[in-house]
């Protein structure tokens, strides 16, 4: 059975994790709003970038 992450992507998720939790510390240290959409429509803008990334990277292998 295929494995959801192997050993290398797990720790690349959580380097990913750790860093986004240290720039929102330093967001909120300073006053900031993160840089993100306020609504559902950014949202889902943002998601269908990443499943088109997904989607063409998978046919182009």
């Amino acid at each position: 059975m295929d494995q959801l992450f192997n050993k290398a992507e797990f720790y690349l998720a959580l380097q990913s994790c750790g860093l986004g939790v240290i720039v929102g510390v330093i967001f909120a240290i300073f006053g900031l709003k993160p840089p993100s959409p306020d609504n559902i429509a950014g949202i889902m803008g943002i998601v269908g970038i990443f499943f088109g990334w997904v989607i063409m990277g998978y046919y182009f292998k």
